[in-house]
């Protein structure tokens, strides 16, 4: 009798540390050391509707809505590159929307959504240990 006891109780405490490990393994976590990963992170966040992790991925938080979740958004990068003092310089004269800085990644990249293809621009920025997107284009279909 008491290794049955013994038995039943060793199932039941594998059993709850199992559920508890399986709900631990469901929960996702995301990193945002790179641009790449940050940019992963934000497509996501569209197929999922989640927006707390969208608006995460800005430098300056947004408010921004999602409209059901975007199970068919696809991306690829097709390149990045980091923004030099004299690009930054250059490209901020006279301008008052986007001011870049020095060490800023631009990554161009390619987004589908049920067949139509539109060329993305990314302008991300580190702050602190991790990578935000500071600016986005709106896209237009190539």
């Amino acid at each position: 009798m008491k290794n049955i006891i013994l038995l039943l109780l060793s199932m039941y405490i594998f059993g709850c540390s199992s559920v508890s490990q399986q709900r631990t393994v469901e929960k996702k976590s995301y990193s945002f050391e790179t641009p790449e990963e940050v940019i992963e992170v934000y497509y996501a966040a569209l197929r999922t509707g989640d927006e707390k992790l969208l608006n995460s991925c800005f430098i300056d938080k947004k408010n921004l809505v999602v409209v059901g979740k975007m199970r068919d958004i696809q991306y690829k990068i097709r390149k990045r590159r980091v923004i030099s003092k004299e690009e930054a310089a250059l490209r901020n004269r006279g301008s008052t929307v986007s001011v870049l800085e020095e060490r800023d990644v631009e990554v161009f990249l390619y987004e589908t959504i049920k067949n139509n293809r539109e060329e993305m621009t990314f302008i991300l920025r580190k702050k602190g240990f991790e990578w935000r997107i500071y600016s986005h284009s709106l896209g237009y279909y190539v």
